[in-house]
């Protein structure tokens, strides 16, 4: 079985999160010196499908 984490709480503020993740780490860069521009949008890299949906090892549905 995978990995399940449970949310406890959330909370909604009226401005941009600055954590270090957002400031530092989430950014496109071109080269180590870069400061690369902040990640807004990432790319879904997964696929929910019912129990019974078969998925080829080549991404097809069959």
């Amino acid at each position: 079985m995978t990995s399940v984490k449970w949310l406890q709480s959330i909370e909604a503020i009226d401005h941009s999160f600055d954590g270090y993740q957002q400031l530092d780490s989430y950014r496109y860069t071109q080269d180590a010196d870069d400061p690369g521009e902040p990640v807004q949008r990432i790319k879904v890299r997964s696929l929910m499908a019912p129990p019974a949906f078969q998925i080829s090892s080549h991404g097809n549905a069959r």
